[in-house]
């Protein structure tokens, strides 16, 4: 993923973050963060309460709940409610509170701030779900003529090779050519059954040739007979 896009696209999203102090109660994470796990909380904590908060939270403001929506921090958020609740820490916490004009808004800040974020191949899939789900609803929200794969690599922090892949996993692509191998695999394995008890002995089949296994040259000439090949080859000679 090349940087200046991942800089370009917040940019476009920021519009200008204020700073701001909130009060922990006044924050609720994000339903649509797709992490399962939220990992090494007690570290992170007595981290924080050593050395401090190292980066502010990011959050957009819900009227409709009159919270705080969490777009960034989640980890921290939760490292930060142990303390508070512990009366280890202030409750006033640092944020950077970002305008966001609507769902699809908020749900590309999201994804965007946890770009940096470590995630599993399920997770990954999951946002690539949102993401073309988004963009299907509003085609503007990339260049005319961008790659899709390329629209999306900044909001997944990977190469746009890699986004490839997610795209082809949320899109089902890959699990329907599974599905046909298997199925392919199946009839292969199928007709192989069959001639072995035919020919009464081991073959190894692909879709493109079979290999028969014989003990030796009597062997060769009964397989040869089961097939009406030395018949064949007695009437040339």
């Amino acid at each position: 993923m090349a940087l200046s896009n991942l800089v370009d696209m917040e940019l476009k999203l920021n519009r200008k973050p204020k700073f701001e102090l909130i009060d922990i109660d006044d924050i609720i994470p994000n339903p649509h963060n797709i992490k399962k796990r939220i990992r090494n909380i007690v570290e992170l904590a007595n981290n924080i309460q050593e050395f401090g908060l190292m980066k502010p939270l990011e959050v957009y403001f819900d009227e409709d709940k009159e919270k705080y929506v969490l777009l960034g921090g989640e980890r921290r958020y939760t490292a930060l409610k142990i303390l508070v609740d512990g009366d280890a820490y202030d409750p006033d916490i640092p944020c950077l509170v970002y305008k966001i004009l609507d769902d699809t808004s908020a749900l590309l800040q999201l994804h965007m701030s946890n770009a940096q974020e470590t995630f599993t191949d399920d997770e990954k899939v999951q946002m690539t779900k949102d993401l073309l789900h988004a963009l299907e609803k509003n085609p503007n929200l990339k260049k005319k003529g961008m790659p899709t794969v390329d629209w999306l690599s900044p909001f997944l922090g990977c190469s746009p090779r890699t986004a490839q892949k997610y795209k082809n996993l949320a899109e089902g692509r890959l699990q329907k050519r599974k599905e046909k191998n298997e199925s392919s695999n199946f009839q292969l394995r199928t007709l192989s059954h069959e001639i072995e008890k035919i020919c009464d002995c081991k073959i190894k089949m692909t879709n493109k040739s079979i290999t028969f296994k014989c003990i030796d040259d009597d062997d060769l000439n009964r397989l040869l007979e089961k097939l009406g090949i030395q018949s064949e080859l007695n009437k040339l000679t």
